[in-house]
């Protein structure tokens, strides 16, 4: 029960904050209703904000592309869990694989203010947050970092546009400050997602794709850690992830206006090690991700979902989690 309890106070505080911002959107919209009453304009409304909806009728898509405000905060966060049988739990199995990636549940997100230029055009400056194991009694078991961390400051561009695709592309510049990976000698990221989505007709259906990449500068060579220490690597480079790519292909069934069920692959991710031939990457292990897509408002996105291993499907592998768009003002 008390591990019940921690979980729903963790989700708790995902909808707190979704349903927080709920009240501010409308608080905001009811004022801007009553300039427009008196004035023709709403006074912290980019002009033309109505375009910014005919480009991007995604819910996702829609709330990944932030408010329609002058000024605003914008924010994602994640809850990822355990696996199914064991929800609950601090640890969870890393199915993917990838680099920089922590075994144990987290709360992780990014707050950033954001300045809409345009309706297309928008900057964005913000830093990440993450708490490990946030169930966990006492905290995290086994763990060497640093259990509830403010990090990684980040400047970030982003255009929208529709070529009969919806689509929002960002690009990012961040400095890790994270103690687990600038011990590991990660310094500077560069990174640019294209996210896109295609409605099928009046079918219901979507299809669309997540692409991105990165490149991250590091400002350590040689050997890590004393020989004697069970984390100790000969060559450093060996866990410098310095290039990564990826293809995440996307579908949706819209059930109703708020509802959608909602389903991606990581088809194609490859990272490339600095201690690897130029043209050698790794590619990770598949993921699938379903769950179901709730658009709360305009500007607020949740998405329960579970992740598992389509060719190796196993309840001990597949870890639950939430997602959250939430933008506010």
């Amino acid at each position: 029960m008390k591990a019940l309890r921690g979980f729903f106070r963790c989700i708790g505080l995902i909808g707190f904050i979704a349903f927080a911002a709920t009240g501010r959107a409308q608080d905001a919209a009811s004022n801007s209703m009553k300039i427009d009453d008196a004035s023709g304009k709403s006074g912290n409304t980019i002009p033309d904000a109505e375009k910014i909806d005919e480009l991007i009728q995604n819910n996702n898509l829609r709330a990944l592309s932030g408010s329609t405000s002058k000024w605003s905060m914008a924010s994602a966060w994640n809850y990822n869990g355990g696996t199914v049988k064991t929800p609950f739990a601090e640890d969870r199995p890393d199915i993917s694989q990838a680099s920089a990636t922590t075994a144990k549940a987290d709360l992780d997100g990014n707050v950033s203010a954001k300045y809409n230029i345009d309706v297309k055009n928008s900057l964005m400056a913000g830093v990440g947050l993450r708490w490990i194991a946030p169930l966990a009694k006492n905290g995290p078991h086994d763990y060497d970092g640093t259990t509830f961390d403010v990090q990684n400051p980040y400047l970030q561009y982003q255009y929208l546009y529709n070529w009969k695709v919806q689509s929002v592309l960002q690009a990012q510049v961040m400095q890790w400050t994270q103690a687990d990976s600038t011990a590991l000698g990660y310094q500077t990221q560069y990174n640019v997602d294209q996210e896109n989505m295609y409605e099928i007709g009046k079918s219901g259906f979507s299809i669309g794709a997540s692409i991105w990449g990165e490149f991250t500068t590091f400002n350590k060579t040689g050997s890590y850690l004393a020989a004697d220490d069970p984390n100790h690597l000969d060559d450093v480079r060996s866990a410098q992830n310095d290039w990564q790519f990826g293809l995440v292909p996307e579908l949706e069934y819209q059930l109703t206006e708020k509802l959608n069920l909602r389903t991606l692959v990581s088809l194609f991710v490859f990272e490339h090690y600095r201690n690897a031939a130029s043209n050698t990457f790794v590619h990770d292990k598949v993921f699938q991700s379903i769950g179901i897509g709730w658009s709360v408002t305009r500007d607020i996105f949740l998405y329960p979902n579970v992740q598992f291993l389509p060719n190796q499907v196993a309840s001990n592998l597949t870890n639950v989690g939430v997602s959250a768009t939430v933008n506010v003002f």
